[in-house]
């Protein structure tokens, strides 16, 4: 979804008006850009399901996905693997940093071994959500 200052404002007069009023132009064509890019929408759907998900949130779970299907939609096999692996590695860095030192402290060794498995699990995470959303595109 690519929207335009102008078609914004000749769409919906209400939100011209309060645009006008408020003096938000320079603001809301920041907020436009950023919405434009193909990887905030899976930056900010990563962050909502970790908080929707590991801090069981429940008002975020009803619009932690909402973001990367904005994101993907009507676009190309290519351009929805790279959003998805954007996806699934906002979400496992954030969902799986515990292993870090949990797997030093019960394992007696040193971080290392921790980083090892945390690239692991975030490695293996990142191609599933790839996987899986190429899939989503092909049906």
């Amino acid at each position: 979804l690519h929207f335009s200052l102008h078609e914004v404002m000749n769409k919906n007069l209400c939100v011209c008006k309060i645009v006008n009023f408020l003096e938000l132009k320079d603001d809301l064509m920041i907020m436009l850009k950023i919405l434009n890019n193909w990887w905030m929408g899976a930056l900010a759907s990563g962050l909502l399901t970790y908080i929707a998900i590991c801090h069981i949130n429940f008002w975020c779970s009803w619009i932690c996905y909402a973001p990367i299907f904005i994101s993907i939609c009507n676009k190309p096999a290519k351009k929805v693997v790279k959003t998805a692996l954007v996806f699934g590695f906002t979400f496992s860095c954030l969902a799986f940093i515990w292993m870090i030192p949990g797997a030093e402290r019960f394992t007696g060794f040193r971080i290392v071994y921790g980083l090892g498995v945390f690239l692991v699990a975030v490695i293996f995470y990142l191609f599933f959500c790839g996987f899986f959303f190429f899939c989503c595109t092909r049906i």
